[in-house]
């Protein structure tokens, strides 16, 4: 019964696996609350969740799906697709944002192993209408130097349609995105950061619970519906990037997810949470806007040894005390009415030389040219500069 009321049949994988990472959960709820009402309160906010996900050049067909042609073997009636087709893939860094006009821009970013593609699938990789970008570059799996530019790109994109708004960075904690250099790299560029705990991604991060499976089901079916239109039941080699390039087009690009961040409480003001979430966190409801400690920050990212607090919050931290800082005094303009200028005083040394340079020109007798007098003023050009 406990099982039948803790596991809907929304997606909850079983009682077990949901009463051990239930703790973890409430940490990243209780973080979301403090940024919502401490650090961010009535500012502009968007709120960005990313992942990775594989892109299969050709996904394996479903049963029952026939090529429809006559053939003479029994391998000509199913569609041809090689394991060595089924095991390569591109990866795919998705976003998605609790903004309908901001979606429609956000980068999504494509990484190839580029040394095994062709020539003609640079060419068409390189052509992907926007959004959707290519990565040149990489082995196609991501690191901790590729996601520090997949981060720049995506705040110069953001910063391009709302400049004034504050940026929350929401992902899960893989190894390559908790290191201390991404960390330190979000903080330079003024991101804040929200971390998915480690085995909740189908909880609590809305790619997992909304958008992949949606995406995987598109690209099933352009993919099938790409090799019924060949005569051989194949699909030509460069088009698993068209096909792949319009299914992220179709879920990503075109469509709204912003339903997908707030039932997960990723939403800059507070709305209810999904059915599923109130039903796995009853008993915290509401929960409590503070900082997570040490202790709690190693909790979540299930890894006892490693201490990452200071380098997730920084740039929060530097925000919140920001609103608490006194004031600066009032700076008053004084204006001078007029620029007088004085002459040029003369040196000591100078003054000193000059009667004895007077004097030797005397006793010489010689007409040298004729020394200023020591209490003269200095002459002046006609444009008024002193010689």
């Amino acid at each position: 019964m406990w099982g039948r009321k803790l596991a809907p049949s929304s997606g909850v994988k079983n009682w077990f696996q949901s009463m051990s990472g239930s703790g973890e959960a409430r940490l990243m709820l209780q973080w979301a609350e403090w940024l919502r009402r401490c650090v961010l309160g009535d500012r502009e906010t968007i709120f960005v969740n990313l992942d990775e996900t594989p892109m299969a050049k050709q996904m394996p067909a479903r049963r029952g799906y026939v090529t429809n042609q006559i053939g003479t073997l029994d391998g000509d009636w199913h569609a041809r697709i090689t394991t060595r087709d089924t095991r390569s893939h591109a990866t795919l860094m998705a976003a998605v944002c609790d903004d309908a006009l901001l979606q429609r821009h956000l980068p999504q970013l494509l990484l190839t192993k580029d040394k095994t593609l062709t020539r003609a699938e640079k060419t068409a990789l390189a052509n992907l209408p926007r959004p959707i970008r290519w990565l040149a570059g990489s082995s196609g799996w991501m690191t901790s130097s590729i996601l520090k530019q997949v981060f720049t790109i995506y705040r110069r994109e953001i910063r391009a349609i709302r400049p004034n708004a504050e940026i929350v960075m929401v992902f899960d904690v893989a190894s390559p995105h908790v290191t201390r250099e991404v960390f330190m790299h979000l903080n330079r560029l003024n991101l804040h950061t929200l971390l998915v705990p480690a085995g909740m991604t189908w909880l609590l991060q809305p790619l997992d619970t909304h958008v992949f499976s949606t995406l995987k089901r598109a690209l099933h079916d352009r993919q099938a519906r790409g090799r019924a239109a060949s005569p051989l039941g194949i699909l030509p080699s460069c088009n698993w990037i068209r096909i792949a390039g319009e299914a992220v087009k179709e879920v990503l690009v075109d469509r709204d997810w912003t339903h997908s961040l707030r039932g997960n409480g990723l939403h800059a003001h507070v709305v209810p949470l999904r059915a599923t979430l109130l039903t796995f966190f009853r008993d915290v409801v509401p929960l409590l806007a503070e900082p997570l400690t040490s202790a709690q920050m190693k909790d979540l990212l299930n890894r006892p040894t490693m201490d990452r607090r200071d380098a997730c919050l920084r740039y929060s931290m530097r925000v919140l005390e920001g609103h608490a800082a006194v004031p600066a005094a009032r700076v008053v303009p004084f204006v001078l009415r007029r620029l007088m200028r004085l002459p040029r005083r003369m040196p000591a040394v100078v003054a000193e030389a000059v009667p004895a340079m007077v004097a030797a020109a005397g006793a010489s007798g010689s007409d040298g040219p004729a020394l200023p007098a020591p209490g003269a003023a200095p002459p002046r050009t006609r444009s008024g500069v002193l010689y």
